[in-house]
């Protein structure tokens, strides 16, 4: 499973290089960072021992503290965001 980690967050990066791809394009990055993700899941065992083992630290433990902030701030800023785009209606 570190191969397929260490190949998923080496090819993700540079396909969100730009003039690499179509510059919108955004498919094959999600296709990428989706099939990355599936095959990392069919191992849910280590996942959860890595997950216990970053836990396990202190670093660990800022580290996942500050994921989960970020997630929490953008998810406060998402939906507190007054501006309005026309992206996605057509």
């Amino acid at each position: 499973m570190a191969i397929l980690l260490s190949a998923v967050v080496f090819v993700l990066p540079l396909l969100i290089l730009p003039g690499v791809l179509f510059h919108y394009d955004v498919t094959p990055k999600v296709l990428t960072l989706c099939f990355g993700l599936a095959a990392g899941l069919v191992f849910p065992k280590q996942i959860a021992e890595g997950i216990a083992g970053l836990r396990a630290r202190r670093t660990g433990r800022w580290l996942c503290t500050l994921a989960g902030l970020q997630v929490l701030w953008c998810a406060v800023a998402a939906a507190t965001s007054s501006r309005e785009t026309s992206w996605g209606s057509r």
